[in-house]
């Protein structure tokens, strides 16, 4: 059965906060839940409605899901399932069917000695330094599945089962990441292979026992991973010998994260570029140079400085860097 293959970076940043996103390169915990949730639920709605990323693929494997409408305007069209998909109660109707997904809190932890990930040294006379600080926080949620129907709560414990279980890899290979980066800011939602289902209960609506309330909870532990770059300022002890030319970036990138480029003991002033701009470019940033991927393929980042009058540029240092779609 042959199937589309969709771009791993598909949150798009609209239907998420812009504080919220903000705040994260404050490393403002409150924010890390929230995304979380948000994430899912785009994630969710992708899988489900009309004109979503993998809607179609759901059609060919999750043939039951056709028919829902979601988070559009509920509709009495006996053709049309509208389906709720929220992180907060407070953003829906009282109107089955709905998905809730829920946290139960956080587990914090340091991912790296002292709290950071990696650092540069940017030999500047005020002991200039980029220092990388990454967190790794499990987050437990539990995902609410009501309906009023038991066939339809069936019919959405079976879609969360397709939506978190194997066919996860050929969706998003169970990693939820920004369509766009932030500057200095790069976050994931990383969905396990492993997720609970509760059994079915029901209750009676408002006391009606005529009218029942089917309920069934998918419970998983996400990782949600925020690392941020920082600069500051430390003035030095000593000054130190300039040593050997060091250019430090990784042989392959993912396409859509930009990479930090570590260049130790350059001589002033000097360039850094690729070789081939269709694959990846190099952006500075005040003292930073970045690397921007554009498409898959393999490119050389070059350090160069001038010769002197009427003569080329003088490559110092280079390195190939591949650029990969995961």
């Amino acid at each position: 059965m042959a199937t589309e293959r969709p771009s791993p970076q598909f949150i798009r940043m609209s239907p998420l906060d812009n504080s919220t996103l903000a705040a994260l390169s404050s490393r403002d915990h409150s924010q890390y839940l929230r995304i979380t949730k948000l994430a899912i639920v785009q994630y969710l709605q992708e899988c489900l409605k009309v004109g979503g990323q993998f809607r179609s693929f759901m059609d060919k494997i999750a043939s039951y899901t056709i028919g829902f409408v979601v988070n559009e305007d509920l509709s009495d069209d006996p053709d049309q399932r509208p389906l709720q998909i929220a992180a907060y109660y407070a953003d829906v109707k009282e109107r089955p069917p709905q998905i809730f997904i829920q946290d139960a809190g956080y587990e914090y932890k340091i991912d790296s000695l002292g709290s950071l990930a990696a650092g540069w040294n940017m030999m500047t006379r005020d002991g200039h330094q980029i220092v990388r600080v990454l967190d790794v926080v499990p987050i437990p949620l539990d995902i609410t599945l009501t309906a009023l129907s038991q066939q339809e709560v069936e019919d959405l414990i079976a879609f969360t089962s397709v939506a978190f279980g194997q066919v996860c890899i050929m969706t998003v290979n169970y990693i939820l990441r920004p369509a766009m980066q932030q500057n200095g800011v790069y976050w994931e939602v990383r969905i396990p292979i492993h997720h609970t289902i509760s059994a079915k209960t029901h209750s009676p609506v408002h006391g009606d026992p005529r009218v029942q309330i089917w309920q069934a909870t998918c419970s998983l532990t996400v990782e949600f991973e925020n690392s941020v770059y920082l600069q500051y300022r430390s003035q030095p002890q000593f000054v130190p010998q300039r040593g050997t030319l060091g250019l430090t970036i990784p042989s392959w990138i993912r396409l859509g994260q930009e990479q930090p480029i570590s260049l130790m003991n350059h001589p002033e002033p000097v360039s850094v570029y690729s070789d081939d701009t269709r694959i990846a470019v190099v952006q500075q940033r005040q003292r930073a140079w970045i690397l921007v991927p554009r498409r898959v393929g393999t490119c050389n980042i070059l350090v160069t400085r001038t010769a002197g009058p009427n003569k080329g540029p003088e490559i110092l240092i280079q390195q190939a860097v591949e650029v990969r779609a995961r």
